[in-house]
């Protein structure tokens, strides 16, 4: 009799173990969506995540505005990859969220500094300009020549070794 109450006890504690185990999370069915190429699935489990998971929210920000882009839902991807940047501004993940903007939202305004990317970093303005020079070379000649012109960085131009402005 008390072997059979041990064996009972054992195989519950198990069964609810395993339930645990194999109970997915908002997060973890969000990405699952995301394989399956279900978009508006994706960011509503993204949705749920972010306020489950305070751990993982900058990341759900990030999956959901891909998600979001993905679901031709523009305005509602800006505005996560918005309050990503202002809820969390040192995380990685919004680097990542800027470099989903440029490849939606296209390259010009932010190489030209016309559009509210004026503070992006050398290394996404670096990203961007690929980008458009994949797109269209020829519309992408004079940012690169202005880029080089304008910037004191060395890792954009090499000073000394061209002059820059006479190609231009």
């Amino acid at each position: 009799m008390l072997m059979t109450k041990i064996l009972k006890s054992t195989i519950l504690a198990s069964v609810l173990i395993a339930a645990t185990v194999l109970a997915q999370t908002p997060y973890d069915e969000g990405q699952k969506a995301l394989r399956e190429q279900n978009w508006t699935e994706a960011a509503d489990q993204f949705k749920k995540a972010i306020k489950a998971d305070r751990e993982q929210a900058d990341a759900s920000m990030y999956w959901r505005s891909h998600a979001l882009y993905k679901a031709g839902r523009k305005s509602e991807a800006e505005r996560q990859v918005r309050s990503l940047e202002r809820k969390y501004p040192d995380s990685r993940w919004v680097k990542e969220a800027q470099l989903l903007e440029i490849e939606h939202n296209g390259t010009e305004p932010i190489l030209s500094g016309t559009a509210d990317g004026s503070d992006l970093d050398e290394e996404l303005r670096m990203y961007a300009l690929a980008q458009l020079m994949d797109r269209d070379p020829e519309r992408a000649l004079p940012l690169v020549l202005d880029m080089m012109n304008s910037t004191g960085s060395e890792n954009v131009r090499y000073p000394g070794l061209y002059d820059w402005r006479r190609l231009g």
